[in-house]
């Protein structure tokens, strides 16, 4: 590995060698571009220097220059850089790139830009610019992407923006303050693919202009107060893919004449003013994928043709007026993973799957009954039926058994006390496997505790035939404010599936009481084989493994869910190990349940527990998946030293373990932080690893890799290992 590297960095020397030197000129030009950039606490513009020497095409990080030697890319994303763009840099001829994104940039856009007839890309998405959008921009005869989105722009979206375009392929103002209607001009760019103008405050109807380039395939309007009806505007858009029409004010009929688009894969129409009834469907392409039309007005029957829609993997109809039997058809979409029909939503449904026969006219919901039992008005009938099944959901892949279950088998003094809680199981197999009449509090006997940790307690519980699983009482709800929402963040969880996750069996709800119901790990958790001194020491080759496992599952949350999981609260404690030696991570995908900043006892734990990043720990609990790459490192250093994640000096000081191997690695002393119980004929691997530790724990979360590239990064020391 060490020969390959060396090799690379020899090839990348001769590679800049023959890199010809910078137009005259255009260096002066890229240093008054930095003159007016005010912060850049990453330091990503240190290398832009006056130096003599210094070359902009070898030597200035973002940038890329031509044969010739002319700047043709400018790349700085997310490098917290602060200031105003510089109208100079419309001296650059050639700048075919400029992408800023991620940065904080205020002001307006220089009407020189106008000028870079090369340019071919425009990301400026992600900063703090304002004013109105310059309908220059339109007029440059090289513009393939446009995207301004995620910035303080106002106004309307000027119409002369659209009247010479020639090549715009795809242009996105999302996540602005722009009103006004979107210009019917838009039909003039015939080249354009896609537009996002989500979230704004635009006005009028639906642009039925949009749909005149012929390979428009992506069209989201999602959040803002356009209005009117839609049928029949948008289906001469023969390319579209994508339709995302969800929170405005759009009336008439369901447009579900679009599901005959043959290339139609996703359409949401939800939380709008359609009405009337529920429409016929005529046909359905094989490609849609979700179709999403809840919190509308539209009542009769649901048409049986919507089967007819055989890739569907998402159909949210909750929150309208439909009545009648469900299309027995629809529970025949086997590859379904979300059908939210609601009851709750829809009062008038009935038949299977519901406990509603449709010969009666109501019928208490299972959230009724729960409420009834809260507030001790439930009947003494309720105590002989202490489990009633409900229907199995089809709303997730894996088979799904959900049950009012008392919580205690023994009866209360009162029967107005006898508490019912609802419990859902993941498989159906476990539904079997255990009396759940004999109540959920039969788990929490104190001989049972196995760990207490930062959201509860946990116990093992036996059930028939030998299985065994992990039981947790939640002592915090953290965010969570109701049953509903509770009910949603652990039911998305119950669908996923890798080799280094725990697996979430169930959970249960009540007014009294919240468990989760999850994989027992029969070798307990990495912090215990690293700090327990009782326990085994773990040699490091097992120490290597158990990260890559870790990487791996992290990597599977934040790459291939979608939407993206996080965990927030990643540590050795939370990293078991199953029988065989397997590193699983548990408790992903909770961040809600966690202590809030600012409750009592939540302080200490965001400031000292040592794998918090500076983001999270802050009271403004900004974070993304970034954070959890901050706790993997934390994990690296503590595999590598041994040591834990925070320490005490004295009495009254605690240091970080990534300040204390920061400090080390700076003064040359890296060997004097590896673990001495580890074999010293490793310390080429295990410094590799303490500085991705160090990477990974920078203070700037741009700075630190994703965790895909964390895997191949791991990969690379010990491939031989790993096939």
């Amino acid at each position: 590995m060490a020969v390959l590297r060396r090799l690379l960095a020899a090839l990348m020397a001769v590679l800049a060698a023959e890199i010809s030197a910078a137009v005259p000129g255009e260096k002066e030009i890229l240093l008054r571009f930095k003159s007016t950039v005010v912060e850049d606490p990453g330091g990503r513009l240190a290398t832009w220097t006056v130096d003599p020497g210094s070359d902009p095409c070898r030597d200035f990080a973002g940038v890329r220059c031509g044969a010739a030697g002319e700047v043709e890319k400018i790349v700085l994303h997310a490098a917290d850089l602060a200031g105003t763009l510089n109208p100079a840099l419309a001296g650059l001829r050639s700048l075919a790139i400029l992408s800023l994104f991620g940065n904080r940039f205020s002001g307006r856009i220089p009407p020189e830009y106008g000028e870079i007839v090369a340019l071919r890309k425009l990301n400026l998405s992600r900063n703090a610019l304002s004013g109105e959008i310059p309908g220059f921009l339109g007029d440059l005869p090289s513009l393939r992407l446009l995207d301004l989105s995620r910035n303080f722009f106002s106004g309307e979206i000027p119409a002369s923006l659209f009247l010479s375009c020639r090549r715009i392929r795809f242009v996105s103002f999302a996540g602005n303050n722009l009103s006004g209607p979107v210009p019917a001009s838009i039909g003039a760019c015939l080249k354009l693919k896609g537009v996002d103008f989500s979230f704004n405050s635009l006005s009028g109807g639906f642009p039925e202009q949009i749909c005149v380039p012929r390979e428009m395939g992506f069209i989201s309007l999602r959040s803002n107060s356009l209005s009117g009806g839609v049928s029949g505007k948008a289906a001469s858009c023969r390319s579209l893919q994508f339709l995302d029409l969800g929170s405005n004010s759009f009336d008439g009929l369901l447009p579900l004449e679009l599901l005959q688009l043959r290339n139609l894969t996703y359409l949401d129409l939800s939380f709008n003013q359609f009405g009337g009834e529920f429409p016929g469907i005529g046909s359905c392409g094989d490609n849609l994928a979700f179709l999403d039309a809840s919190g509308n007005r539209v009542w009769g029957k649901i048409d049986p043709a919507i089967a007819s829609c055989s890739g569907l993997r998402f159909l949210g109809l909750e929150g309208n007026l439909l009545t009648g039997a469900i299309p027995e058809a629809l529970f025949n979409l086997t590859i379904v993973q979300h059908l939210n029909l609601s009851v709750d939503g829809n009062p008038g449904l009935c038949g299977p799957p519901l406990k509603k026969p449709c010969s009666q006219t109501r019928n208490l919901t299972s959230s009724a009954i729960i409420a009834i039992t809260a507030t001790a008005t439930v009947l003494a009938g309720v105590c002989a039926v202490t489990i009633v099944n409900f229907r199995a959901r089809r709303s997730t892949t894996r088979p799904v058994e959900e049950m009012l279950i008392s919580e205690s088998s023994q009866l209360p003094p009162s029967i107005l006390s006898v508490v019912i809680g609802k419990l859902v199981l993941f498989s159906k197999s476990l539904a079997s496997k255990h009396d759940w009449g004999a109540g959920v509090k039969a788990f929490l006997d104190k001989g049972s505790l196995i760990g207490v940790g930062t959201m509860g307690s946990v116990f093992k519980a036996g059930l028939q035939a030998g299985v065994v699983i992990a039981v947790k009482k939640l002592e915090t709800l953290g965010r969570i404010n109701s049953q509903e929402e509770f009910e949603q963040e652990l039911g998305r969880l119950g669908n996923l599936h890798h080799p280094n996750l725990i697996t979430l069996h169930g959970f249960y709800w009540s007014p009294t009481m919240q468990l989760v119901l999850s994989e027992f790990a029969a070798m307990g958790s990495l912090q215990d084989h690293l700090h327990n001194r009782e326990s085994p020491n773990l040699s490091w080759g097992r120490r290597y493994e158990i990260l890559v496992g870790v990487a791996r599952g992290l990597a599977y949350l934040h790459h291939d869910c979608k939407p993206q999981v996080l965990h927030l609260n990643l540590k050795s404690a939370n990293i078991l190990l199953d029988e065989e030696g397997v590193p699983k991570v548990a408790d992903y995908g909770l961040g809600k349940l966690l202590p809030m900043v600012g409750n009592s006892g939540s302080t200490e734990f965001h400031q000292l527990a040592g794998y918090v990043a500076p983001e999270l720990a802050s009271q403004s609990m900004g974070f993304n998946d970034k954070c959890d790459v901050y706790s993997f490192g934390v994990v690296c250093l503590e595999l590598v030293t041994g040591r834990q994640p925070v320490e005490a000096v004295e009495a009254a000081e605690v240091v970080a373990l990534s300040e204390y191997v920061k400090g080390m690695v700076e003064m040359g002393r890296e060997l004097e932080c590896l673990d001495r119980d580890v074999d010293g004929s490793v310390e080429d691997e295990m410094v590799q690893v303490l500085k991705l530790g160090l990477i990974c724990t920078s203070e700037t979360a741009s700075r630190r890799p994703s965790m895909a590239e964390v895997v191949q990064f791991l990969e690379s020391i010990r491939p031989a290992m790993l096939e």
